[in-house]
């Protein structure tokens, strides 16, 4: 089972029912997620595994056809730029 955790070295931030992430330690950037990107951020930093996070997604947004897709790819990218580690 995957599981990941919001990297310690990032600030984050939920403002507005979105999320803010602030890189200054390692790629010097600001990230803003939309709302499906902030709903998955949110549930990792819960602990959540990414199997639940997939099934909570798929009950809370039945209408995104390519949900799974777009989730691994946005994985991917947090993995990808150090935002989420393997615990």
């Amino acid at each position: 089972m995957e599981k990941y955790s919001v990297n310690e070295l990032i600030s984050w931030r939920i403002i507005d029912g979105q999320i803010l992430i602030l890189d200054s330690h390692l790629n010097e950037s600001a990230h803003e997620l939309n709302e499906i990107g902030s709903f998955i951020f949110s549930q990792i930093s819960q602990g959540k595994e990414l199997d639940s996070i997939k099934k909570d997604l798929k009950e809370t947004y039945p209408e995104e056809a390519e949900i799974e897709e777009d989730m691994q790819h946005f994985i991917d990218k947090l993995k990808e730029l150090q935002l989420i580690v393997p615990t």
